[in-house]
């Protein structure tokens, strides 16, 4: 089972009337071997948009969209959400999230940082 199959986190939405869409593998693109999911399927505006992800493959073409998270192993004690809340609560009111994520994650700086052969 995965988070976003567990009954606590599907479909919840925070203080703001946040709504939660999931994408899975079948929503992804396959690129190479890596699963990216396309965040422009969602015809939503980018900049209010996040994905909560444990792969951070799959921030692929919305890097700055992406928010890493440990993976769930079946851990009833696990609060990895949870602690990601307040962060998410503090997002609420922004213009544009990507620059406040790319600041606090620099995804894109552990990217460029990477060898080639290793992405």
């Amino acid at each position: 089972m995965s988070r976003a199959h567990m009954p606590c986190h599907r479909g919840t939405a925070t203080v703001h009337t946040a709504y939660v869409y999931r994408l899975y593998r079948d929503d992804c693109l396959d690129v190479f071997g890596n699963y990216l999911k396309d965040l422009n399927v969602l015809g939503r505006d980018l900049s209010k948009v996040l994905l909560v992800d444990n792969s951070p493959h799959a921030f692929g073409y919305q890097v700055n969209n992406g928010i890493p998270i440990e993976t769930w192993y079946d851990d009833e004690a696990d609060a990895e959400l949870l602690n990601l809340l307040p962060f998410l609560e503090s997002l609420v009111d922004v213009d544009d999230v990507r620059p406040i994520v790319e600041k606090q994650f620099q995804i894109q700086k552990l990217i460029d940082a990477t060898p080639d052969e290793i992405v």
